[in-house]
């Protein structure tokens, strides 16, 4: 194997690979097959795909209520429905005409994900479908299902797929909570965390809704998946004592790599960007809080709104609108937590993107290969899923729809690197 090269240049050939071609690699010898699915070539490769921005993966999740006669409703509004999830991959690495490449990943793509019989005779009591996507870290999706718990995938490793981890009583889910799937770099440990909102009663015992004292009482719970024990929680975290809670605002909180994101508020006005950081170790939970203000501050008034919350090459994002959507500015953070570092993106008109001009989120997703276009996702102002996707041009300051052969009315997307990591329920190797 190593005759003419070294061992350590060998693998650094292969750390530059694509999975795809990896997995063809694994039967070539014992000492590749070894190497390729070791624990140490995994965290390689993966860590190289995110320094280079190599590797990227689109990934659509549709998902459908069908009926037993076989007629597909959307959305759901009888019990007899059930519930699946489609999953589709697709590369970012080519911008070409503004398509995008599928990838083929087995069974995954408009069959649904591994282990699941979707014929037309195949009956299972309601909810024991996918039914949600909690996240998706480092290549690998977790979903839920109401009946079995949580499973893990990796969409490009689909003979690799773990079913029915338990989720205890516990972790069962309201309406008003939000739960986020990542990757704990520190302790090397998948983990769930949920954000659990909940308004504070009044003195009478009724819920204040709508009115200007209104409080929520909102703590955030992590989870630590433990093998096949499923996942227990290890710690709650209190937010009722910041100066405002991720849920007393407009914009929904935003999750990425292991912290909390949400606009601060002073005065009724959005301000400031609080971080709530899950893996920094202190025992006081102020000490986990950054604070830092948002991009023009003083060019933000009147009918001017902050839109969402993002992340873009690993950057923080912030996007505002005007009025009901007639103009839309993209703001990146450069520096994390440095004021002078905000640049603004691109600033452009929604009758660029479509004829109905609504204040749904604009959010960017990832540069393409070359850097020149950034891809961008806007939703439907309805309750219904119905993403657009979006080439913007930087330098000649177009748009492109992205045209996507064969995918569902309504989806909802998600950006993740394709890797070979996959969670056996056992130590690493």
């Amino acid at each position: 194997m190593s005759g003419l090269l070294s061992f350590d240049v060998i693998v650094e050939i292969l750390s530059c690979l694509p999975v795809k071609t990896l997995k063809r690699l694994r039967c070539v010898s014992k000492e590749l097959c070894s190497l390729i699915d070791s624990g140490y070539f995994e965290d390689l490769n993966l860590s190289r795909s995110i320094r280079n921005n190599n590797n990227a993966m689109l990934v659509l999740m549709s998902q459908y209520y069908k009926k037993r006669k076989g007629k597909l409703y959307w959305p759901p509004r009888y019990p007899d429905f059930y519930s699946f999830l489609h999953v589709d991959c697709y590369s970012l690495d080519q911008d070409i005409k503004g398509n995008l490449t599928q990838i083929k990943v087995g069974s995954c793509p408009l069959r649904g994900l591994p282990g699941f019989d979707l014929t037309e005779n195949f009956t299972r009591p309601f909810g024991d479908f996918v039914n949600d996507c909690v996240g998706c870290s480092n290549g690998v999706l977790c979903l839920s299902t109401k009946g079995r718990g949580l499973d893990l995938v990796n969409p490009l490793l689909t003979e690799e797929c773990h079913h029915g981890y338990p989720s205890a009583a516990a972790i069962e889910t309201g309406g008003d909570d939000t739960s986020y799937f990542y990757y704990d770099a520190p302790t090397h440990d998948f983990k769930l965390a949920i954000l659990r909102s909940e308004t504070i009663l009044s003195e009478t015992g009724k819920c204040p809704y709508h009115r200007w004292d209104e409080r929520w009482d909102e703590r955030l719970e992590v989870y630590r998946l433990e093998g096949d024990n499923g996942f227990r929680m290890i710690q709650s975290y209190p937010l009722l004592d910041f100066d405002c809670n991720p849920g007393y605002n407009d914009t929904r909180p935003l999750f990425h790599s292991g912290a909390l994101y949400w606009v601060g508020k002073t005065d009724w006005r959005p301000t400031k960007i609080i971080a709530f950081n899950l893996e920094r170790r202190v025992d006081d939970d102020q000490a986990r809080c950054d604070k830092f203000g948002l991009p023009c501050q003083e060019n933000y008034g009147g009918r001017w709104r902050w839109g969402a919350l993002g992340v873009l090459d690993g950057c923080l994002t912030a996007t505002s609108y005007y009025g009901y959507g007639e103009e839309w500015e993209i703001w990146v953070m450069k520096e994390y937590g440095v004021q002078d570092s905000w640049t603004k993106l691109l600033r452009c008109e929604t009758a660029k993107f479509s004829e109905i001009s609504c204040p749904s989120p604009l959010r960017p997703l990832a540069y393409s290969k070359k850097g020149n276009k950034v891809l961008l996702e806007r939703e439907s102002c309805s309750w219904f899923h119905t993403t657009q996707l979006f080439w913007y041009d930087l330098e000649r300051k177009t748009v492109a729809e992205v045209k996507i052969p064969g995918a569902p009315e309504h989806f909802k997307v998600a950006v993740c690197v394709a890797s070979l990591v996959n969670y056996k329920g056992t130590t690493r190797n």
